[in-house]
């Protein structure tokens, strides 16, 4: 991909913060923070140090709160398109293409 090369060179060269002039405008290379993704077991450290923090008088209650919301989490159904080729007896199939 020529933004990663492009972000690469610009790493190597130590032009972080450095503008390159295009036709209309510029580019410059940019931080995009995302928060991390929220999965089971970042959720049940998270939830650990929580009740660490709130000290010893209140349960941990972090194995009742995971298996409640494993148990009632919603599933979403998509449908998908599936190609399977069938190959002549002793032959190997031939790979689908999709255009």
């Amino acid at each position: 991909m020529y933004e990663e090369k492009v972000i690469n060179a610009l790493d190597q060269a130590n032009m972080k913060h450095a503008a390159i002039q295009i036709n209309g405008g510029k580019i410059q290379l940019v931080e995009d923070k995302c928060p991390a993704p929220l999965t089971f077991v970042s959720l049940e450290r998270l939830l650990h140090d929580y009740y660490r923090a709130k000290g010893s008088r209140h349960p941990d209650e972090t194995d009742a709160i995971m298996n409640f919301i494993k148990q009632n989490r919603k599933t979403n159904i998509n449908s998908k398109l599936k190609c399977e080729m069938i190959a002549a007896a002793g032959t190997q199939p031939a790979q689908p293409t999709l255009q």
